[in-house]
């Protein structure tokens, strides 16, 4: 075969939720079946993500196998197409790692893994793992999974697909091993929330993957909030050599058509969706917004906004949804800046119960106004631009205070900057949720000791 349909379904799962996922992914794969050869989800699409210990929990494990027969069984039948999708696997082949004292929870770790599918005809054709397990950020896969080994591609209707979850098509050996191994095509799963700029660094990875090892690649990635993470979808096509062959939405579920041909012994995309990418400051506006609608909703919750005299108040009434459920529970949205969360401005003072989220707190005060014009809202008063210059270089950047004089900065306001920093670490830990926007959110990304008298300078 010469021809390959590929349609990429971005859907919205719920961590945990796996019924409701199965559906998702029934639909969406019924969608596609008229007009595709294969449909292809994203990483951890039928368990949602992150799991954090949903992972180690073992009725949740038995329940995620059964869905995966569910998925796999989906695909009986002639003409019936093939399907790609995410989930985790407990492998009882595997000899688990030893471990010198071995816990329960570490020997349910031991064979369990992050791995993608891809089956045809009610039959797993493979079963990839995943090799490098992120601990960064809101990620901690290394405490919940095992680390897969190098695998070469799968066999599908004559073209060699070679599976690469998330981190590792950002790495070397396992591109390395596809090309090594005469892959034709590279389909990178991805669970991969939004920050700013995102789209160019993974533009530019697949790009030079494709330059480096000759195959074309289809990225696909998950869609929606989950807890302080926004998934943006925005998955696309790369032709070998690197050339960009289009591109599917941004925050927005669907399933997406694309057609591959066989030109030369090389496979490309000769038809795809090409979406206009948006500006930074409008990604930012939209990945806010379905953030808290879908906090709101995955947790069926109302919304409302605190009565706080702050410039960004008028803001965050655009961002309350219409629900259309019996909601228990409200939501309050706050003000709050990254100025305000770094510098411990932001006291709970109104006596507030339950849920709380600051979705600017991943936004610095001055970056505001740039924020309320993408939102297509009027700016408010921009805070201290130099105040938030010292904050980037010391969170985002963790400048030294050789680097900090180097680069021209006033050494003895960041030397105060930090020590607020550092005091207010307590203050956070009961912050509301902050929509990540960044590599640095100061709420479950940035993480220091709450007991923490490191000082700059250090007076060694």
């Amino acid at each position: 075969m010469d021809q390959l349909r590929i349609a990429v379904a971005q859907i919205n799962p719920i961590a945990g939720d796996i019924s409701r996922n199965l559906e998702l992914h029934i639909a969406a794969y019924e969608e596609a079946a008229a007009n595709a050869d294969l449909v292809v989800f994203a990483e951890s699409s039928l368990t949602g993500y992150p799991l954090g210990d949903l992972a180690l929990h073992e009725q949740f494990l038995k329940d995620c196998m059964h869905a995966n027969d569910r998925l796999v069984d989906l695909t009986e039948g002639e003409g019936r197409p093939g399907i790609v999708f995410g989930s985790l696997i407990v492998d009882d082949s595997v000899v688990p790692a030893f471990y010198a004292y071995a816990s329960k929870h570490r020997r349910m770790k031991g064979v369990t893994y992050n791995a993608a599918f891809l089956a045809e005809n009610g039959e797993v054709l493979g079963k990839r793992y995943k090799r490098s397990l992120p601990t960064f950020g809101p990620f901690d896969e290394a405490r919940w999974f095992e680390p897969g080994p190098l695998q070469g591609p799968v066999m599908f209707r004559g073209a060699k697909i070679g599976l690469q979850i998330c981190d590792d098509a950002w790495r070397e050996d396992g591109p390395e091993t596809l090309e090594e191994t005469g892959t034709d095509l590279m389909i990178a799963l991805n669970g991969s929330g939004y920050t700013a700029d995102i789209m160019d660094q993974r533009h530019a990875a697949m790009s030079r993957l494709s330059q480096v090892h000759g195959f074309p690649i289809i990225y696909t990635n998950l869609v929606g909030g989950q807890d302080g993470m926004v998934f943006d979808g925005g998955g696309f096509c790369i032709n070998p050599g690197g050339d960009f062959a289009g591109c599917f939405p941004l925050a927005e579920t669907g399933v997406f058509n694309t057609r591959w041909m066989r030109v030369e012994g090389s496979w490309r995309c000769v038809s795809a969706p090409k979406d206009e990418p948006e500006t930074s400051w409008q990604a930012a506006a939209k990945v806010i917004r379905l953030g808290v609608a879908d906090f709101a909703r995955k947790n069926r919750l109302s919304v409302e906004v605190a009565d706080v005299a702050h410039p960004a108040t008028e803001m965050l009434k655009t961002l309350v949804p219409i629900v259309d459920w019996k909601a228990g529970n409200t939501l309050t949205l706050l003000p709050w800046s990254k100025t305000e969360l770094a510098l411990g401005e932001f006291e709970n003072l109104h006596g507030l119960d339950g849920p709380r989220m600051a979705p600017f707190g991943d936004v610095y005060s001055s970056d505001l106004s740039s924020l309320a014009e993408a939102m297509g809202e009027d700016a408010p008063p921009v805070g201290n631009t130099e105040t938030d210059r010292q904050l980037k270089a010391l969170i985002e950047d963790e400048l030294c205070i050789d680097s900090l004089e180097d680069e021209g900065f006033r050494v003895e306001a960041c030397i105060d900057l930090w020590k607020r920093i550092s005091v207010s670490e307590y203050k956070r830990r009961s912050a509301p949720v902050v929509l990540r926007l960044s590599q640095r959110a100061l709420v479950g990304d940035r993480a220091y000791p709450l007991t923490n008298r490191y000082r700059l300078p250090s007076d060694l």
